[in-house]
């Protein structure tokens, strides 16, 4: 689901998902449970489909590189 961030999470972390580096005005694609919190805490909006977007979020989240 794409979502576009209005406010900075409140919190740092969600199940040991870092959430300080998604920042306002940005359009992120993410799964359906994570947006859904996003949405629910009023941190986002959803995208529309049809409307061109930024993929900000890392490729590869960062708590999971292989070293």
């Amino acid at each position: 689901m794409r979502i576009r961030i209005i406010h900075r999470p409140t919190v740092e972390f969600i199940d040991g998902v870092r959430l300080d580096h998604f920042r306002p005005g940005h359009v992120y694609q993410l799964g359906s449970l994570m947006a859904g919190v996003f949405l629910a805490e009023g941190w986002a909006e959803p995208v529309d489909d049809q409307e061109p977007g930024r993929q900000d979020a890392p490729a590869i989240p960062p708590n999971l590189t292989r070293e």
